[in-house]
């Protein structure tokens, strides 16, 4: 005797994630008015609350080899982990920071721009702590940094 298997959250989350992904590399975005757009990059959503004034926004974001977020800023916190991949973050003042599985990333105050620097996909999972209603990235004017 069979047992049916339930849909629970995760999976239809994680479902959910990989069609957009797949749906979203077959696509091309039309360019973001921004100083540095980004390319190569979708942001999937995963959950937002509103507690108490502060905004919480849980996202998986998704790079395809050699995308980039171009460079931008937070007006809050964001925590994150990279869990495919590897992704580096060069800040305003050029210093360059690269995570890889299991590895912590975050963002919020000075400018940056996070790119895929491997040959697969990579994702980072960000939890966006922040005024409610303020945006989840701000533009922000390109950094002539050297290539790392």
């Amino acid at each position: 005797m069979s047992r049916a298997r339930r849909s629970t959250p995760v999976r239809g989350a994680v479902c959910a994630a990989s069609a957009a992904v797949a749906a979203a590399f077959a696509v091309v975005a039309a360019p973001a008015a921004s100083a540095s757009p980004p390319d190569g990059v979708i942001p999937i959503p995963l959950g937002a609350v509103n507690i108490g004034g502060t905004g919480l926004t849980a996202r998986v974001i998704v790079f395809a080899p050699g995308g980039t977020t171009g460079w931008h800023t937070h007006d809050g916190d964001v925590p994150g982990f990279v869990t495919g991949g590897y992704i580096t973050r060069t800040l305003d003042d050029c210093s360059v920071y690269t995570a890889g599985p299991g590895d912590p990333m975050s963002g919020g105050g000075a400018a940056h721009v996070g790119t895929n620097t491997g040959d697969t996909t990579a994702f980072l999972w960000s939890l966006y702590v922040d005024q409610a209603g303020d945006p989840p990235a701000i533009d922000a004017p390109a950094v002539d940094c050297p290539e790392p």
